[in-house]
């Protein structure tokens, strides 16, 4: 029985001395942090968002987040971004690519110093303007990515313009030039424009 004793005794000073060696963390009592890592255990910052390599923006085609295949093409000061058939131009605009394996994000550097993630693409916005102008589609449609709103409210934003069907004060149909803003990291309607005298409808 004393030999039990002593053997669980002893045990239990080897596991304290072992302990005061070392901090919670993995890391040795008195060392600098980051002197000792954990072997086998994977960095965190390995697989986060944003750890990817970052570049100037580069001409090609490439897989953005939603396994869609974008292109990016740039002439002088015009950039433009396609998926499938809708083409967004950025003029003077700051942008930047960032590799996640085969994935490939677009970043912003706006006038105010902040970034913005394009995480939108050209045909999401041209829906979202499609649904909010009441259109079956975007016949003649333009799209501009570029930055509205001032100060700390910046952002970047996709203006899409187009033809929408109307009504003069409800009653006569004719056709409006309208406009409607499309935030490029969120996909929400910032603003839309149109005559205030035209009620849009349903386009045929």
């Amino acid at each position: 029985m004393k030999k039990l004793y002593f053997a669980l005794a002893f045990v239990l000073i080897f596991f304290g001395l072992v302990g005061a060696l070392y901090e919670p963390g993995g890391q040795m009592a008195g060392s600098d942090e980051g002197d000792v890592r954990i072997t086998g255990q994977e960095d965190p910052m390995m697989n986060s968002p944003g750890t990817g390599t970052k570049m100037a923006l580069q001409k090609g085609e490439y897989t953005n987040e939603m396994g869609q295949t974008m292109r990016i093409q740039q002439e002088a000061n015009q950039i433009r971004l396609q998926v499938g058939e809708h083409v967004a131009n950025c003029e003077n605009c700051n942008l930047t690519q960032e590799m996640i394996g085969n994935r490939t994000r677009i970043h912003a550097q706006m006038s105010n110093g902040n970034q913005a993630e394009i995480k939108v693409m050209p045909n999401v916005a041209s829906e979202v303007a499609i649904e909010r102008l009441r259109m079956n589609r975007c016949e003649n449609c333009s799209i501009d990515l570029k930055e509205v709103g001032k100060g700390n409210a910046t952002k970047m934003a996709y203006e899409v313009k187009t033809e929408a069907q109307a009504r003069v004060l409800g009653i006569f149909k004719t056709k409006v030039d309208a406009q409607v803003e499309v935030d490029a990291e969120t996909g929400e309607v910032i603003r839309t424009r149109k005559p205030w005298w035209a009620v849009l409808q349903d386009s045929e």
